[in-house]
């Protein structure tokens, strides 16, 4: 994909991901990461669209009610106890949506200066960045470069990413077992509805 492509059907992208949906197919593994976080800790959210992941999880007021008592329960908790949550998109940032705790950057992720985004203990991309990037290897190592010791990073898409490294073409959780200090773990996510 091109950035002007990019640009250019920009509206006609997956939208509306929050809170519920990335913890229903990131996994349970990822809620729990979530659920570990707490009010000194921050989370950046790659391809955020409208913010609602962060809107959910900073104000717990969802457009609909999640099915999920854990989700409810991590939204519930004290503003305070909750994490940093800074959103990048291509898109404006929402005018529904202020908090204190959540930063809204437009522009193409690999475009932003690492100064202005610091450190993470999650980076999170379910249908964002990776998936209609056209800097993919710099995306994926500026997304490791932000992730401070021990921090997760999240990738959810339905492409198969695939790299082609040392005459053999990898898929991406495959390429990202080769890094040294990176632990991966790899389950197909849920179709997203």
């Amino acid at each position: 994909h091109s950035d002007e492509s990019l640009r250019a059907n920009f509206s006609g992208m997956i939208r509306r991901r929050g809170l519920e949906t990335h913890c229903r197919n990131l996994g349970e593994a990822f809620l729990e990461v979530l659920e570990s976080l707490g009010g000194r800790d921050r989370i950046l959210v790659l391809g955020a669209g409208e913010a609602y992941f962060a809107s959910d999880f900073l104000t717990g007021a969802f457009e609909r009610l999640p099915r999920s008592d854990r989700v409810r329960a991590l939204a519930a908790r004290s503003h305070d106890d909750k994490p940093s949550i800074v959103s990048v998109d291509l898109g404006t940032e929402p005018e529904r949506f202020r908090d204190p705790k959540h930063r809204y950057l437009t522009g193409f992720f690999s475009s932003l200066e690492d100064a202005e985004l610091g450190k993470f203990g999650a980076v999170v991309d379910m249908l964002g960045c990776f998936t209609y990037t056209s800097t993919l290897s710099e995306d994926l190592q500026k997304s490791l470069d932000a992730l401070e010791t021990g921090g997760r990073l999240w990738i959810g898409t339905t492409d198969s990413l695939a790299i082609y490294r040392d005459d053999r073409l990898l898929l991406l959780p495959e390429w990202l077992a080769t890094i040294d200090g990176l632990e991966v773990d790899f389950s197909r996510p849920r179709p997203v509805t």
